[in-house]
């Protein structure tokens, strides 16, 4: 059976998509202050970074808080630029939680990531891709902020992926 028009080509609709990237979507990065009816800004570069961490890791990635509104800025009172309200930051914990030192060693081998920020007690850490030529450290504990150097990061964990008290 011939059709009526021999050289048309169907083209498909192309449907509007949260999707960002093969596991992550626009819903894990909006803002959750809930007053601003979930705004949503996030660096492609970040997506591609935790795209390639899950990749190496093999496992799947919960992003704890992405976006930031300004009010939700206001809020925490920051006062250092806020890299969430610039949309290049993530703070991310993985789904099987006991495996925390495993995660930070693999993000230190992704150099997209200038700013890695560890809170070991909740086994979270923060993600950002600033525009930086040389990756910050740090440690979170007790609201204090420790810069350290990337050689240290083994003092921080036990073999068991503990902190040392």
């Amino acid at each position: 059976m011939k059709s009526s028009r021999p050289f048309s080509k169907s083209k498909k609709k192309k449907r509007w998509t949260l999707k960002l990237s093969d596991h992550f979507s626009k819903r894990d990065f909006v803002c959750r202050c809930g007053k601003c009816n979930q705004l949503v800004k996030v660096s492609l570069g970040l997506v591609g970074g935790l795209e390639w961490l899950r990749e190496k890791l093999g496992q799947r990635i919960t992003i704890l808080k992405g976006y930031m509104c300004a009010d939700a800025v206001d809020q925490h009172r920051s006062l250092r630029r806020n890299f969430y309200h610039m949309g290049v930051a993530a703070q991310i914990k993985l789904e099987t939680g006991n495996q925390f030192y495993e995660l930070v060693k693999t993000a230190l081998s992704i150099p997209e990531f200038k700013g890695i920020g560890l809170h070991i007690e909740s086994q979270v850490l923060h993600l950002d891709t600033r525009k930086s030529p040389e990756r910050l450290i740090w440690i979170e504990k007790n609201d204090e902020v420790t810069p350290i150097a990337e050689a240290d990061i083994d003092s921080y964990f036990t073999i068991q992926s503990q902190p040392i008290s």
